[in-house]
């Protein structure tokens, strides 16, 4: 059986707080924006798989860090997390291309992207490239297997034929 936790599976009551908080917030732009989010979006995760800790799960296949490790944390760390990492270059550039982020608050999130990613042992990456992005960003000594993106733009034939 697989069960699909999201964001969208937040408890009403912390929905509703972080409504008022993304208010607050998000208009002030960059900084603000993103904090926000990150801290939205890997409470509500946790929280949603909180609800199932007496739950029993083989494995939590996450397809960003954050939930992976919100639900790692929520279920005790009793459960292996497999992160595929389908990124373009890193979580960590991603933002501050977005948002041109700098400064110390920079160097924050870099600080609890690096955590983050220390959580998890064992990663699947979409294609070298992704790997070789990352890379500052994750530990020693992980688990990893890099599977190339599959799909064939050119010369691809529609399925039955």
């Amino acid at each position: 059986a697989v069960r699909v936790i999201t964001s969208d599976s937040t408890p009403d009551y912390w929905r509703k707080f972080l409504g008022v908080l993304k208010r607050l917030l998000r208009p002030l732009g960059g900084a603000f924006h993103v904090f926000y989010e990150e801290f939205a979006y890997f409470t509500g995760v946790y929280l949603s798989a909180r609800r199932l800790r007496n739950v029993a799960f083989a494995l939590i296949h996450a397809q960003d860090v954050r939930s992976g490790v919100a639900a790692s944390l929520a279920l005790g760390r009793r459960v292996p997390v497999v992160l595929t990492c389908h990124f373009n270059d890193d979580p960590v550039t991603e933002l501050r291309e977005q948002f041109g982020l700098r400064g110390w608050f920079l160097g924050g999130l870099e600080n609890w992207y690096r955590w983050l990613f220390a959580q998890v042992k064992r990663y699947v990456f979409v294609s070298q490239y992704a790997y070789e992005k990352s890379k500052r960003l994750l530990p020693d000594g992980i688990s990893k297997r890099i599977l190339p993106n599959t799909v064939r733009i050119g010369g691809s034939r529609p399925v039955g034929n």
